[in-house]
């Protein structure tokens, strides 16, 4: 009865140490929202905005996101897992009225909530300073 016991309590530790790391790589990075089998017009009809990650090369250099209605959006909590050139999102967030920024490009904004639609590719030229990434 003993051994059967310590078996048990070993088994409950080690399943408990192995969904340990899975749990916590699943809150820290969103992955692509491929499996959705939501349109992008869906997206757009429950109030997000659809846009894509794009590197400026000027003012030292910036990732900001225009979106499909042609919106100039300057982010500052976009997590650096997603500086990547041609990235497309769904963002929710909020224009930062009356703020200023060094690029003086779009509007500055705050994401709220994010879905990764796709991941685009690494750019040539990396930006020395810019936008307060996470």
């Amino acid at each position: 009865m003993k051994t059967s016991t310590s078996y048990l309590f070993i088994s409950i530790c080690v399943t408990s140490l192995l969904l340990v790391p899975t749990t916590s790589c699943a809150l820290t990075t969103k992955q692509p929202d491929l499996g959705s089998h939501m349109t992008l017009q869906q997206y757009q009809q429950q109030g997000w905005k659809i846009g894509t990650v794009t590197f400026l090369n000027f003012e030292g250099g910036f990732y900001g996101i225009v979106t499909d209605n042609n919106e100039k959006l300057l982010p500052v909590n976009l997590p650096k897992s997603l500086l990547l050139e041609g990235t497309k999102l769904a963002l929710k967030g909020e224009v930062m009225q009356g703020m200023a920024s060094t690029q003086q490009w779009g509007e500055v904004f705050k994401i709220s909530d994010y879905k990764v639609l796709s991941m685009g590719k690494e750019s040539a030229k990396k930006p020395e300073i810019g936008n307060n990434y996470q």
